[in-house]
């Protein structure tokens, strides 16, 4: 009876990154350029669920009335084993997601004066779909009313496509 609450959870996340920044200056431009590329990794093991169930006795089955709310219709139900309803969480299979983001940039700093310096430049960002490393990944489709399922009908990201076209000028 009741809500199991010690259940094991275990999440490991492993972020890689990488980047590089380059700097050099001529006359009156300082330009720099770099890149960044982080590879993400979001690993959940939660074998939990609630191995017991939970079962809701309202007092609406033996109550004359099938009026649910009185407490002691509830432990009637109760005492008789009359669910009014009752749920099973099953444990969750292990899960790896993963993504890769990815930044790129150039600025000129461009003293035109002494008083007067431009900075211009520009920033791409990509950040790819997100993946599972098993494959355990579905997601409805709204336009074709299907069901997409990793690696089955669909691609590892599901179809998702990443944006390619994220430029940040700088002014």
């Amino acid at each position: 009876m009741g809500i199991d609450t010690n259940t094991f959870r275990r999440q490991i996340d492993n972020n890689y990154q990488s980047s590089f920044a380059l700097t050099r200056t001529t006359g009156a431009h300082t330009v720099k350029t770099g890149f960044q590329l982080r590879k993400n990794q979001f690993n959940v093991f939660n074998p939990g669920g609630s191995f017991a169930g939970v079962y809701n006795f309202n007092g609406e089955l033996s109550a004359a009335n099938r009026n649910a709310g009185n407490p002691i219709h509830a432990m009637g139900d109760f005492l008789q084993g009359l669910v009014s309803t009752a749920n099973y969480a099953l444990p969750q299979p292990p899960t790896g997601r993963r993504n890769t983001n990815l930044g790129l940039f150039v600025q000129d700093d461009w003293k035109v004066s002494r008083r007067l310096t431009l900075n211009l430049g520009i920033r791409y960002e990509y950040e790819s779909p997100m993946t599972m490393s098993n494959d355990i990944y579905s997601r409805l489709d709204i336009v074709s009313g299907k069901l997409l399922v990793a690696n089955v009908n669909a691609t590892r990201s599901l179809n998702l496509a990443a944006a390619k076209t994220n430029f940040a000028p700088r002014v």
